[in-house]
């Protein structure tokens, strides 16, 4: 009980801080709740699609290569469905630049979610405290999916032209963290080394994800100042948030930038 409890806090703190970095208009709880679920009904099905996938492969399946690139495009490729989908079906909520990374996050932290899950059952004795295995597979998971769906913010509203090269550099950038991770984890595993190459693979994996979801936050958030309130002076620095020399005066309509 202690584990699923300490997976559900960890979770909570995860979603907060996705939450926080929405500064200038704020998600429907109950709307990033819906995804929350969605991203854990999405990892459910998609497992039983990549094993069926897997098992087209014949005498490949096991190969590393084979099992990343699956698990990667398969994966990546759901996410972005699941947040195309709430886009339509919330288009009028879906008004913010940042929409995209911020649905995307939680989708993907949902599907963590339920892929500790599904390994917590499987091990014999599920006690203790969440392993740092685990708190490694939640920041995976919700980083890919705010950098695989991060153009979709950018192409429900109008702030530039160059979406279409942004969503295919995103995307890119994540199935590409996403198969090299996965490879690095399934080529060690097969080979019983815990060496020093791949933890220093792991480690830059992992360094070069978090910069780029890192950047692509500032990116969208200061989009998504200049489409609400250019004159605001709200930073993601600092908790809780900075607001100097801001009234509500000053939160103004969304602009149309090219």
């Amino acid at each position: 009980m202690l584990l699923y409890a300490s997976l559900a806090a960890c979770a909570l703190i995860a979603a907060l801080l996705i939450y926080r970095y929405d500064l200038y208009d704020k998600e429907p709880p109950l709307l990033l709740l819906l995804a929350f679920a969605l991203g854990a009904a999405a990892m459910w099905l998609i497992g039983h699609i990549e094993d069926a996938t897997l098992s087209l492969t014949g005498t490949l399946r096991r190969e590393p290569a084979v099992i990343a690139l699956v698990a990667a495009t398969h994966e990546e490729a759901i996410r972005l469905l699941v947040v195309f989908a709430l886009a339509l079906f919330f288009r009028r909520r879906f008004n913010d630049p940042m929409d995209g990374l911020i649905y995307g996050s939680i989708i993907g932290l949902g599907m963590a979610v339920e892929e500790s899950r599904f390994f917590m059952n499987l091990w014999r004795t599920p006690e203790g405290l969440l392993p740092p295995t685990e708190l490694v597979r939640l920041c995976g998971h919700l980083v890919m999916g705010g950098m695989t769906c991060y153009g979709v913010g950018l192409i429900m509203t109008p702030v530039t032209r160059r979406w279409p090269a942004i969503f295919a550099a995103t995307v890119a950038a994540s199935l590409a963290i996403h198969f090299l991770w996965d490879f690095n984890a399934f080529a060690a595993h097969r080979t019983g080394d815990d060496n020093l190459i791949h933890n220093l693979a792991a480690a830059a994996l992992m360094f070069a994800g978090l910069v780029l979801y890192g950047f692509l936050v500032m990116k969208s958030s200061g989009r998504s100042r200049r489409h609400f309130a250019p004159t605001s002076h709200r930073s993601l620095w600092g908790w809780p948030f900075k607001r100097v020399g801001q009234s509500p005066a000053q939160i103004e309509a969304p602009s149309q930038v090219p």
